[in-house]
């Protein structure tokens, strides 16, 4: 947990082993990727994602999605 909250300091993202994985395996399949094979994200996901790429934290899109820091 140490860790983690250094590297949220440092402005990295600490992320799952498993995310990792499926984000190189997309990135290794290239433009060939189909996107009927790519996983549906829910509303809430997306809504996430939006507050990311916006710049936002992740304390700041938790704040402003109603959820908690540890659900984001």
């Amino acid at each position: 947990m140490t860790r983690a909250i250094k590297q949220i300091m440092a402005g990295n993202y600490p992320i799952s082993p498993q995310l990792a994985r499926y984000l190189f395996k997309l990135a290794g399949q290239g433009p060939t990727a189909d996107v009927a094979d790519l996983p549906r994200l829910t509303s809430k996901e997306t809504e996430l994602l939006e507050h990311l790429a916006s710049g936002k934290s992740y304390g700041q899109a938790a704040a402003k999605m109603g959820v908690a820091l540890s659900t984001v």
